[in-house]
């Protein structure tokens, strides 16, 4: 019988770094360098790494099978699993087997990195691409860093046997803890049934086990039935991710599903997502508050075109805020805009106030769908184009309304709006958002727009407004709380009325007209006493373009006549752009948005 002798190369600090190359290792190698790698992953799997290691994949390599890592990094010493070379990630294929391809099970203290994780097959059945479980104790720090996980055959069920299967699980027992888990820059994508999920110990409503959850930076698309599936996390921070055609399976298989949700969390927020064309009538939405979902925070993000809606509000879901949000031509299947199902008790609640709908002339989606008055809408913009209605009532009731601007819908219904905002409501060139977020700019407010400082302060919005930290509009401007602008941006200054110079609103007040000009435009300043002025042009980014006034100014009312050149003579295209207003006598320094058409 022979035997081997296996050497491992270490460093100085007694960490050690395996290399593997499925097409060129050999796991006879008595030495494992990067020059003599091992090859297979039944010799990965024999090893019990230690704090510190690193794990390596030759880059362009393939290996069929599973890899069930073991042992546990310490802090400061997480054991790492990623790739070594030039070429694509290395990729694991599950070769159809049920299972996880990749398990840490009942380990902490690790990252993995520059993967292609897959497991296609031609039926159903329990399969994940990455699985994080514990059987009981304490867990954390997981950093899931740019893996490519795709075509995992899981089950299409809506029953939980289906929810626990997918791209990358979380599990743990009936008295699991686990902590410190980021995934960031991966993309999902062709997975049956979640894209991301967490299960598990449910612990209590302030006590959930799941803590430091971040899911961030990630493409998660054609998920047969959920984007995102988070439970039982303490304060989850989803944010800067992408969903895209998910829920796309027939539902009669994958019956209901959600783009991003959360259950049984506490706190979680959901901040700068892009959610577009999530598909079906059966849910669809964009983003879900399902039950016990306790004080869950949705705000700054943009959905375009989910077919269920902008967002599911259910059952005991609780203290939802949903805030400074733009939905686009969302419910053209589903046929509301937010639903309540009267199907539980209670019915969820939160106070939604701040956003921007948009509803196209094709889409005849209800803006709230059988809330009762516990959910609370205030200061929205609701441009509606169909033929949907504002509300459908549930027990008599609806939500309660208030300084919103509702556009499109019979006067006689809009009536449960307290203090309304009336008319147009002044926005630059809404329903044209594509992808980005930089095509939104038709959705700011431009002068003159009833909106201005209308919106109800936060102090008097019933409800229970507990997220009191400083708050910004959609483009991250400061927002006065007590004097907001109504919809998602914040064009009055923060601290001021509309027209007045913050600090001097006796002394120096400036309007523009007319709002959007073409060819030029005329500035009025009226000035209390004669005072040195600067009023320059810049473009949204903040770049000088010209110097419309540069002079004293005397008292009474200036009117100047502005046209639309650059220095170099040249005329400015059509878009968004600043005056920006200071001067040398006095500290002061205002802004004014303008708008230019062709």
């Amino acid at each position: 019988m022979l035997l081997f002798l296996w050497v491992i190369p270490m460093l100085a600090s007694g960490q050690v770094t395996y290399y593997f190359d499925a097409s060129e290792g050999d796991d006879n190698h008595s030495v494992n360098s990067r020059e003599t790698p091992w090859q297979t992953l039944r010799r990965l799997n024999e090893i019990t790494f230690n704090p510190g290691d690193s794990v390596l994949l030759k880059a362009g390599s393939t290996w069929e099978g599973k890899i069930n890592l073991k042992g546990s990094g310490i802090e400061g010493y997480p054991i790492t699993l990623g790739s070594y070379g030039n070429g694509p990630w290395p990729k694991i294929d599950g070769s159809g087997a049920e299972g996880a391809v990749v398990t840490l099970n009942n380990l902490s203290y690790w990252k993995l990195s520059n993967l292609e994780i897959t497991n296609p097959a031609s039926s159903q059945g329990g399969r994940i691409g990455l699985l994080i479980m514990g059987t009981g104790g304490n867990h954390g720090h997981y950093h899931l860093d740019s893996l490519y996980i795709h075509d995992i055959f899981g089950r299409y069920s809506f029953e939980m046997t289906g929810k626990n299967t997918g791209g990358i699980g979380i599990i743990g027992g009936s008295d699991t803890r686990f902590d410190d888990i980021l995934i960031e820059n991966c993309v999902i994508s062709d997975i049956v049934r979640v894209g991301i999920f967490t299960n598990g110990n449910k612990g209590t409503n302030e006590d959930r086990p799941i803590t430091n959850l971040v899911i961030r930076k990630n493409t998660v698309s054609r998920c047969a039935g959920d984007g995102m599936i988070i439970r039982y996390a303490h304060r989850p921070l989803i944010e800067h991710n992408l969903a895209t055609e998910n829920h796309n399976a027939p539902e009669e298989l994958v019956e209901y599903g959600v783009a991003i949700w959360v259950r049984s969390t506490y706190e979680a927020v959901i901040q700068y997502n892009r959610v577009f064309d999530t598909k079906g009538r059966m849910d669809g939405q964009a983003f879900d508050a399902d039950l016990e979902a306790y004080r869950t925070v949705v705000q700054y993000n943009y959905t375009r075109n989910n077919e269920g809606g902008f967002m599911l509000v259910y059952g005991s879901s609780q203290d939802a805020i949903i805030r400074y949000n733009i939905s686009q031509n969302d419910g053209l299947l589903g046929k509301h805009i937010f639903d309540f199902p009267i199907w539980t008790s209670p019915r969820g609640s939160g106070i939604i106030h701040n956003n921007m709908v948009y509803i196209g002339e094709e889409i005849n989606a209800v803006l709230a769908d059988e809330a009762l008055a516990t959910t609370k809408f205030y200061n929205n913009i609701v441009i509606n184009e169909g033929d949907g209605a504002l509300i459908i009532r549930s027990e008599g009731q609806t939500a309660e309304f208030s300084n919103n601007c509702l556009t499109g819908y019979d006067p006689a219904i809009t009536s449960i709006n307290k203090n309304p905002v009336q008319g147009d409501p002044g926005l630059v060139n809404p329903g044209r958002g594509e992808t980005e977020f930089s095509s939104l700019e038709g959705y700011r407010i431009t002068p003159g727009s009833p909106c201005l400082a209308a919106g109800l302060p936060v102090s008097l919005m019933e409800g229970s407004y507990w997220f009191n930290e400083e708050m910004t509009d959609f483009w991250g401007n400061p927002v006065n709380q007590e004097s907001p602008d109504v919809g998602v941006h914040q064009l009055s200054a923060p601290n001021d009325i509309p027209g007045n110079l913050s600090g001097y609103p006796e002394m120096i007040r400036w309007e523009v007209n007319p709002v959007p000009f073409t060819d030029g435009f005329f500035l009025s300043v009226d000035m209390r006493i004669p005072l040195e002025l600067q009023i320059k042009l810049c473009d949204i980014s903040g770049r000088y373009i010209n110097t419309l006034y540069s002079g004293k100014m005397t008292s009474g009312n200036n009117k100047l006549y502005c046209n639309t050149q650059g220095n170099s003579g040249t005329r400015i295209g059509p878009g968004i752009y600043f005056l920006h207003l200071t001067s040398p006598e006095i500290p002061v320094k205002e802004s004014r948005m303008i708008i230019h058409y062709e």
